[in-house]
C-alpha cells in the first residue's frame, strides 16, 4: 500500500511539472492565410500572448466582436474598443504582444479577416486549469 502512495505521489508530481512547463508565462500564436494556429489556447493569468504574423498579407488580431472589439474588459479603451487590439495590420514578420490578466474565456478574431477566429480560456491558477 505504502508503494501505490509513492508512486502516485512521484504521477501527481510528473503531472504538475508537465503542466508547469505546458503552460509557460509566454505562448505564441501564428497568423497564417488559414487564421490563426493554434485557434485555441488555455492559458494561465498573466501569461502573454504574442501573434507572429507569417502571412504574405496584413493580419489584425483584436478582441470579439467584430468590428468594436469590446469583450476584453478594461478602463483603457486603446484603439478602437479595446487594449486586446493590435490597433493595425501586421506585415508579414511583425509581431503584436498581449499579457491577458483577466480570468473568462475571450474570443478574438482577425479584424482584415473577420472569418478567422480564436479562443483564449485563462484560468486563475493550476487546480482550475486541471479542471478545466
Amino acid at each position: 500500500m505504502r508503494t501505490l502512495k509513492i508512486i502516485g505521489a512521484f504521477f501527481l508530481a510528473g503531472l504538475l511539472l508537465i503542466l508547469f512547463y505546458s503552460f509557460s508565462s509566454t505562448q505564441s500564436v501564428d497568423l497564417t492565410d488559414s487564421g490563426f494556429s493554434p485557434n485555441s489556447i488555455a492559458i494561465l493569468s498573466n501569461t502573454k500572448i504574442t501573434w507572429i504574423n507569417r502571412d504574405n498579407s496584413p493580419n489584425w488580431p483584436a478582441s470579439d466582436p467584430h468590428p468594436i472589439h469590446t469583450q476584453y474588459p478594461s478602463h483603457n479603451k486603446g484603439c478602437i474598443g479595446s487594449i486586446l487590439d493590435s490597433c493595425r495590420g501586421l506585415n508579414k514578420g511583425e509581431v503584436y504582444s498581449f499579457i491577458f490578466d483577466q480570468v473568462g474565456i475571450w474570443g478574438l478574431h482577425d479584424h482584415l479577416f473577420h472569418s478567422h477566429t480564436m479562443t483564449i480560456k485563462v484560468y486563475g491558477n493550476y487546480l482550475s486549469l486541471i479542471k478545466g
